[in-house]
């Protein structure tokens, strides 16, 4: 880990000192930022909206533990369970789709 993270830095010094300097082409710098997309932000509602489905989804789990019958499956539980299983899978994959930086 040490290692990759010296070729960084080294990659990165490298970079710095033999770029060409933005001032050598004043539109360059502006004609680059234009064609940048724009920054997303992550906004209060969007938190507020992820936290309450992963509040729902623990309560439908705890719900599903406890309400369990432990003598008998039937195909309800199974039905259920994978129903669950995959709203839990899409949901935690959306928040780290949101949430989680893209580098």
């Amino acid at each position: 880990m040490k290692k990759h993270n010296q070729d960084d830095d080294a990659l990165r010094q490298r970079f710095h000192k033999e770029a060409r300097r933005p001032d050598e082409n004043p539109w360059f710098t502006h004609r680059v930022l234009n064609k940048l997309p724009a920054r997303r932000r992550r906004n209060w509602m969007t938190a507020l909206c992820y936290g309450l489905a992963l509040l729902g989804c623990v309560l439908l789990w705890v719900g599903l533990i406890h309400g369990h019958d432990n003598t008998v499956v039937t195909v309800r539980d199974v039905l259920y369970f994978f129903a669950m299983l995959s709203v839990s899978a899409v949901l935690l994959w959306q928040i780290a789709l949101t949430w989680l930086p893209r580098d």
